[in-house]
């Protein structure tokens, strides 16, 4: 497992500083379901799930390889509702055990990376120190499904890995976003790490 950097900040503070950041947030919310694609975005499919300590809110950044381009997708946010939820609400430290949500945003073609994994959490606030990227590639006026991002946190430590969860996700697409669950092109994330 790759460490997490733990923050000084107590669990209160590390809330009362998210809850406050909860206004101005650049966080990428998912499209309306009757967005229509054009040339210049290209949508990308994306689930993102978290197993292991329940975290009160964690987000994960993408950023642009080639530019400056840089957002954040909230996987888990206060007061959110979650695409799935877990079994057990005690949080067991199964990674089958999951709660997550399916993302689905437009981005200008390019090839982007997922970098890191921050939050607030039992132990205060954390973040990964860009010690892994996942590549992915949009193209304009398409539907692309990117695969699974799944993160276990425990311990003040984590590990990520990626999945083909198409048979589960397309399925929910389809019923959220039926006319961009038409035409989707599958190009599974490439994971890279230390």
């Amino acid at each position: 497992m790759t460490k997490i950097k733990n923050t000084k900040y107590s669990l209160l503070s590390a809330i009362i500083i998210t809850l406050s950041l909860l206004g101005c947030s650049t966080s990428l919310g998912n499209l309306p379901s009757d967005y229509i694609l054009t040339p210049d975005k290209g949508v990308v499919v994306l689930s993102l799930t978290s197993s292991g300590e329940c975290g009160y809110a964690i987000y994960v950044d993408i950023r642009s390889v080639d530019e400056k381009y840089q957002q954040t997708i909230g996987l888990q946010e206060v007061l959110e509702e979650r695409d799935w939820q877990r079994k057990n609400p005690d949080c067991s430290g199964d990674q089958k055990d999951y709660y997550g949500k399916l993302a689905v945003i437009d981005l200008p073609p390019g090839t982007y990376e997922i970098y890191q994994v921050s939050g607030i959490g039992r132990y205060g606030g954390f973040y990964s120190e860009e010690d892994f990227t996942i590549v992915f590639n949009v193209e304009g006026n398409q539907v692309s499904y990117v695969g699974n991002a799944h993160f276990h946190i425990a311990d003040k430590s984590y590990a990520f890995d990626t999945f083909d969860m198409s048979e589960r996700d397309l399925l929910l697409l389809s019923q959220k976003y039926p006319r961009l669950a038409r035409n989707v092109s599958t190009n599974i994330l490439q994971a890279y790490g230390d």
